[in-house]
């Protein structure tokens, strides 16, 4: 279903207005333009027919925005919420992603982000999403509320050249039949169960893996592992011809009992064997998979030859704390059950110094979140500036390491250090949009 609203105009010159296909052309342009480049790519274009053109799993083309100027038409900037399923603890939950925000130069600093953030916001609350999260430039987007709450990416290259004889051949080959697509899901699914944040993909957004336009950039090869041509899991890497020398690996996973002590080394030599390429591969980025991915745990001698050189976060926004608590409860029911605080009864009060406060009251297994209003600035159990809440019930980190790294913008109560590391304890996440 196409999302249906009609233009907004910004000032007696410049309206925002849903993007169509008839704008592929133009919004390339907006993009290449803001990148520098004279005019669109086929990577540009590619995009944008991907996006505009065609069917896709979490995108509809009235979710793009494009601010126009009313007397020539030309689009100045262009930007797009595609809405994602995460689990959060095992629980589903509702999420927006902004993506592709480019401005062309001689229209940047006039607000025109901010207008379309801010009607992307509205969005967002009309449809219910938890929060909204960017992977975008590290320091733009606290500006409009955002903080950088959640891992993205961080992980060892692997060199070609010092990896092992493989003990058990491993043949990756591409992942097209429905009954591929069920190893990859079933392999996938086994390996978001153990993190605290996961993307939720379901069949559509495994075939749309193998739709995209030859020119996208986030085209990717999704390929089933094999040994002895029995399915052990799946890989999702850059195609053979995307990259010149290091292959970046985007997931890489097993199926329930398959060792990966065992298979890495097979897994690794078959993502660095190549047939499209004239120049071998030189060694391949698991920047993607995270720090404690089970390869890394299985194999930490085969997976730090070279050393985590990159390390990113996903830019949060949680404007309903109380909201999002409400909603993730069950999972933290689940934590408070599995604790040494399950028989407890108690309340965690949270406060933030510039938003919303809460309160979580807990007894037993059961709890009950509730707006809370301070008495004053040192009221609560746990206070801390903004942004900070959202790295702590993400898992990203931990009171004490807010307390090294933010001071002055975080305390805690004895109360505090009891309860937060049961109900928001630190831990893997992975998020794998299909964009």
């Amino acid at each position: 279903m196409v999302r249906r609203w009609g233009p907004i105009d910004l000032d007696d010159d410049l309206r925002i207005r849903p993007a169509t296909g008839d704008d592929v052309v133009d919004v390339a342009g907006v993009h290449a333009a803001a990148w520098g480049r004279d005019g669109p790519s086929p990577a540009d274009l590619a995009r944008a027919i991907d996006l505009l053109q065609r069917p896709h799993p979490t995108f509809e083309p009235g979710d793009m925005t494009v601010v126009e100027e009313r007397a020539t038409g030309r689009l100045l900037s262009v930007q797009h919420l595609s809405i994602h399923r995460w689990t959060y603890g095992g629980v589903g939950i509702d999420v927006g992603e902004i993506e592709h925000v480019s401005t062309v130069p001689d229209a940047r600093r006039g607000g025109l982000v901010r207008a379309q953030t801010e009607l992307m916001h509205r969005w967002a609350s009309e449809r219910g999403l938890v929060a909204t999260v960017i992977n975008g430039i590290p320091w733009l987007y606290t500006k409009f509320g955002y903080e950088l709450s959640l891992e993205k990416w961080w992980g060892p290259s692997v060199s070609a050249d010092e990896l092992p004889v493989a003990p058990i051949p491993v043949n990756l080959r591409p992942a097209n039949s429905p009954e591929d697509l069920d190893v990859v899901a079933r392999a996938y699914a086994h390996g978001a169960a153990e993190l605290l944040v996961a993307y939720e993909r379901n069949a559509p957004h495994w075939r749309y893996e193998n739709v995209r336009s030859d020119d996208n950039p986030w085209r990717r090869d999704l390929l089933v592992a094999e040994v002895d041509h029995e399915p052990i899991g799946f890989a999702l890497a850059v195609p053979e011809d995307r990259f010149d020398e290091i292959r970046q690996v985007d997931a890489l996973e097993l199926l329930p009992g398959v060792e990966w002590r065992a298979h890495l080394p097979g897994l690794l030599d078959g993502l660095l064997r190549t047939t499209e390429r004239a120049e071998p591969i030189e060694g391949l980025n698991l920047g993607w998979l995270g720090r404690g991915h089970p390869a890394e745990r299985a194999h930490p001698d085969l997976l730090t030859l070279a050393p985590h050189t990159r390390r990113g976060a996903w830019y949060v926004r949680v404007p309903d704390p109380v909201g999002f608590l409400q909603a993730v409860a069950p999972a933290l029911e689940r934590r408070l059950a599995d604790s040494n605080l399950s028989g407890a009864k108690g309340t965690l009060r949270i406060q933030q110094w510039d938003g919303t406060s809460v309160a979580i009251d807990y007894d037993r297994s059961e709890i009950h979140v509730r707006p809370w209003q301070p008495r004053d600035m040192f009221d609560g159990d746990l206070r801390v500036a903004g942004g900070l809440l959202a790295q702590i019930v993400l898992g990203y980190r931990s009171v004490e390491q807010l307390y090294e790294s933010h001071v002055y913008r975080i305390t805690a109560t004895q109360a505090a250090s009891e309860a937060v590391p049961v109900l928001f304890p630190t831990g893997r996440s992975h998020i794998l949009p299909v964009y």
